[in-house]
């Protein structure tokens, strides 16, 4: 008797040949669809014929052909635009731009004045983070208290 893996292994190379019947190709699809294990026993067959099959010689006009046989609804959710670099350059400029504009207006000076005097000294159980939290958070008030009486 021959061993069922072994079988099963025939099966899956003659599915991959196209050797059965549309009826029994088709349960084979529903398997492979449903059960990660079976499709692990299709993949070990298909690279056990790897020899046998024939070869893409145009990978990239291959590529494109399926691409233009699936629909455009399709595609337009499944595509990721990325920014190309010169755009990504450009944001980087502006967000150093604007940092080297806050730092030489003395923006980020007046959030850590006293913050140093504090470190310290006012509680020494507190972190350092949770004093600049601390601070922080004194100096987004008293900015706020000012544009309110304006």
């Amino acid at each position: 008797m021959t061993d069922p893996a072994e079988h099963e292994n025939e099966l899956w190379k003659k599915y991959i040949r196209g050797e059965l019947s549309p009826d029994l190709m088709m349960k084979l699809e529903n398997l492979l669809e449903r059960d990660d294990a079976v499709f692990a026993k299709y993949f070990e067959a298909l690279t056990s014929l790897e020899g046998e099959l024939p070869s893409i010689r145009d990978e990239a006009g291959f590529a494109s052909e399926v691409l233009q046989c699936l629909p455009e609804a399709g595609l337009q959710g499944a595509t990721r635009t990325y920014p190309d670099s010169r755009r990504q350059w450009i944001n980087y400029g502006i967000a150093a731009a604007a940092t080297i504009l806050l730092l030489g207006g003395g923006f980020f000076d007046q959030m850590t004045s006293g913050v140093g005097a504090s470190i310290g000294t006012s509680d020494p159980g507190k972190s350092i983070s949770s004093k600049w939290m601390e601070r922080a958070g004194t100096w987004m008030d008293d900015f706020k208290n000012e544009g309110k009486e304006r």
